[in-house]
């Protein structure tokens, strides 16, 4: 899937859509009140509640498998690793104490050169090593470091 950023985004009723060169919607942004649970989603959608300032993220169609992937009092410290000057891995705790056992999530990132070609989200349960849910991010650049392509996986 090619996406040219020029015509990438379109403006919808209820929300904001991704679209790839063909413009077919790819993704979709929306907000919500309460929860998403039950609504439908015709694409792999974000949402995010107004009340609540949660984050959930549905994968494709239909209105099953909706995911909380954020709450404000999910992430209460964040510890980030560097090499060099780029910054390679983000570590999110439930706490002010950065141990294992409090880790709810970890974002591993990837560089070619100076560009940034993947993201590997992984999402913890309250023991801070089970993986729940991993999403991966690819990013693909033109010769002029253009960002052409974002694969979720």
């Amino acid at each position: 899937m090619a996406i040219d950023e020029s015509e990438a985004f379109g403006i919808e009723t209820f929300g904001v859509s991704l679209r790839d060169n063909d413009n077919n919607s790819v993704g979709y942004f929306t907000t919500v009140s309460g929860d998403p649970y039950g609504t439908s989603a015709p694409v792999n959608t974000w949402a995010f509640s107004e009340d609540t300032k949660a984050l959930y993220y549905k994968y494709g169609a239909g209105v099953n498998d909706w995911n909380i992937i954020f709450t404000p009092d999910m992430v209460v410290s964040v510890k980030p690793t560097y090499s060099g000057d780029d910054l390679t891995t983000l570590e999110y705790y439930d706490s002010t104490s950065q141990i294992t056992a409090n880790r709810v999530a970890k974002t591993d990132l990837t560089y070619t050169s100076d560009l940034l070609t993947s993201e590997v989200c992984t999402y913890y349960a309250s023991d801070g090593t089970t993986t729940l849910k991993t999403i991966t991010l690819t990013y693909t650049y033109n010769g002029s470091e253009q960002l052409t392509n974002i694969e979720v996986s």
